[in-house]
């Protein structure tokens, strides 16, 4: 953190002003993981998220759903060893959202506690009929 110091005082407190001029609360990263369109029906996928150096973690998914569904859920690990696609995760969808997933419905959630975790993955799985038809897009957010 830098900070800089008012070289003006308060007379009456003899104080001096100190501000972060670059703080951490205000550190974001806000990207688009997935626009996807005819999504195959009956296939799981997964898109991942790094979360070294951020501590929350906020999700948004818009469906458009026709004949297919589309479930999406969240997982996590602290591993690190390798890249994202060769880890163990857990599914954190309840713990951290308070819901089993998201199936056929636009949602919008954030960690409401920080998460001390190296990756995310987050998954959807198409099922039902033929179509082939289905739409997801996935936003995140990313802070300190």
């Amino acid at each position: 953190m830098t900070y800089i110091s008012n070289p003006s005082s308060d007379f009456l407190s003899r104080s001096d002003r100190v501000e972060e001029i670059d703080p951490l609360d205000q550190k974001y990263l806000m990207e688009t993981l997935l626009e996807a369109t005819d999504l195959d029906t009956n296939t799981t996928a997964e898109v991942y998220v790094n979360m070294n150096g951020y501590r929350y973690l906020g999700v948004t998914g818009i469906m458009a759903i026709t004949t297919d569904s589309v479930t999406v859920t969240v997982h996590a690990t602290c591993q690190d060893n390798v890249g994202p696609t060769g880890l163990t995760y857990v599914d954190k969808t309840n713990d951290w959202f308070g819901v089993a997933s998201w199936a056929d419905t636009n949602f919008c959630a954030t960690t409401p506690t920080p998460v001390a975790v190296t990756w995310v993955k987050i998954q959807y799985v198409t099922s039902n009929d033929s179509g082939d038809d289905a739409d997801l897009n996935l936003y995140i957010k990313k802070m300190f």
